[in-house]
């Protein structure tokens, strides 16, 4: 009798409904991997960061053991931008490598969503540390090159005038 009464009961119960969330209309699938994308980044960024600190320990330290090697790193880089046929070639590497570089690990990081029926966009962003450290540094490493040239040809053209 008491198992009839409890069944019974139960069956009585109201049962609760299951109702969709609004995070859950959409599934957050990101645009690139998250560390395939770092890992080349480095690759990307390697050579124009490791320019810059070149440039930057060159100029604040004169003599040394292993400013030699800084030297011939500069040379390198200043002989390949004199050649005729691979005057494409530093523009590649110290401005686009590192945009790519940014871009990848930027769209690996950040998801866009729009909802139709609120009208809003949605901007989420997974916290990769490394994936967030390479978009800065490919971007930083843009505008200090970017900043570089415009002062240069600035500089040039105040001497033609």
């Amino acid at each position: 009798m008491e198992n009839e009464d409890f069944v019974n009961k139960l069956q009585r119960l109201k049962k609760p409904e299951i109702s969709q969330t609004s995070h859950q209309e959409y599934i957050k699938l990101p645009l690139l991997n998250a560390r395939k994308s770092a890992t080349l980044g480095w690759w990307l960024v390697a050579i124009p960061l490791f320019f810059l600190v070149s440039v930057f320990v060159r100029s604040i330290f004169t003599s040394g053991q292993y400013i030699h090697i800084i030297d011939a790193f500069l040379e390198t880089i200043a002989k390949i931008d004199h050649t005729s046929y691979a005057w494409w070639l530093n523009p590649i590497v110290f401005l686009l490598f590192p945009i790519i570089a940014g871009a990848m690990n930027l769209l690996s990081i950040i998801h866009i969503a729009y909802e139709k029926q609120t009208k809003e966009i949605i901007i989420s962003i997974k916290l990769r540390f490394w994936n967030i450290v390479l978009v800065i540094i490919g971007f930083k490493i843009v505008a200090i090159l970017g900043l570089y040239l415009i002062m240069e040809n600035l500089r040039h053209l105040e001497k033609i005038k």
